[in-house]
């Protein structure tokens, strides 16, 4: 499997992507970083929800869609669907 993690800067937005997502074609995603938020932050808790905005203009996704999670290292899978957005 491709474990290559990509920096990418769009828009003045820069954000970490894996090459095995991007190769699929279909699966929009990020890891953001601090640069190009609210006020340059992109995870500042306060501006949350115009930093998902900003997100979701940069990658091409309807934000009502947006599926955001946090992080855990387990065995089990999540599999987000419309009940998410």
């Amino acid at each position: 499997m491709d474990r290559d993690f990509v920096l990418k800067e769009e828009k003045g937005v820069k954000f970490y992507v894996f090459g095995a997502f991007e190769k699929l074609g279909f699966v929009k995603h990020c890891i953001t970083t601090r640069c190009g938020g609210v006020y340059g932050e992109l995870d500042m808790r306060e501006d949350n929800h115009e930093n998902h905005k900003i997100i979701s203009k940069t990658l091409g996704i309807d934000f009502r869609k947006l599926v955001a999670s946090d992080q855990v290292h387990d065995k089990h899978i999540y599999k987000a669907s419309r009940k998410d957005w």
